[in-house]
């Protein structure tokens, strides 16, 4: 099977070498711990392949996965995901009880998700227009006294993205001894990646593996911030917008029928 159907165990299906899932319009994704089941309802976004969060993605699912095998430690959580896109994980985190806050540079994948949450009955979610290139908004994202437990992302490096997201992970984590980062990465060739890990060393992020999919179309890390973690001042200056939102993306949808 190379696609998710209408209904399918996630972990049973083969994304393309490109790391997507399902490019029709609506996927039923079930996630499984022992004898419990977890079902969604996920209406695409996609347009022609105009951007990429429109999509199903391998690395979203692995995200979604781990939170439901964590499902304890879910109830009461405050949850924050970068670069949603169809937003999976938010969904998914908040069906297990966990405050969310999901955040996309796109307005119209956050419509999607809004209509995703109704759907299933998530109302625990809450959006933001937030580019995680742009620092000003990331800090929008944690006024003072706010906490995040959890931050998630999910294959969402294109080109000058890579310098940008370790900055906005150490904004978001440092000052919570207990936060945490869980970030899938697809293998699939992404431009900037390399570019994400060097960057991740240099602002003083430590990170391990925590494994990969079934398919191992993704990989899975833990990120935590170092005592001396501090996010660069002036991230979004070293982006080209053009790169940014265009490198990569012909490969990307290579495949796609």
């Amino acid at each position: 099977m190379a696609y998710l159907s209408t209904t399918c165990d996630w972990t049973r299906c083969l994304p393309n070498k490109s790391g997507l899932l399902n490019h029709r319009p609506l996927s039923r994704i079930t996630l499984r711990k022992g004898s419990h089941e977890l079902r969604l309802d996920l209406e695409h976004s996609a347009n022609n392949g105009v951007h990429t969060g429109g999509h199903l993605w391998i690395s979203s699912c692995h995200v979604s996965q781990w939170l439901c095998d964590q499902q304890e430690m879910m109830h009461g959580a405050r949850v924050i995901e970068l670069g949603c896109g169809l937003g999976l994980p938010s969904l998914v985190a908040a069906r297990l009880g966990a405050s969310v806050l999901a955040t996309d540079a796109l307005d119209a994948l956050l419509v999607k998700l809004g209509t995703n949450a109704t759907a299933n009955g998530c109302p625990r979610i809450e959006t933001q227009v937030l580019d995680f290139a742009e620092r000003a908004d990331v800090e929008r994202a944690r006024p003072e006294g706010t906490r995040w437990d959890l931050v998630l992302f999910a294959d969402c490096i294109h080109g000058g993205q890579g310098w940008s997201l370790p900055s906005a992970l150490v904004l978001l984590l440092r000052g919570t001894p207990s936060a945490r980062a869980i970030g899938a990465f697809s293998v699939a060739i992404r431009p900037g990646a390399e570019r994400f890990w060097t960057e991740a060393a240099h602002v003083g992020l430590r990170w391990r593996e925590l494994g990969r999919s079934a398919s191992e179309g993704s990989r899975l890390y833990e990120f935590t911030c170092a005592d001396d973690a501090r996010a660069r001042h002036d991230w979004g200056e070293h982006i080209d917008s053009a790169e940014a939102q265009n490198v990569g993306l012909t490969s990307i949808f290579d495949g796609i029928e």
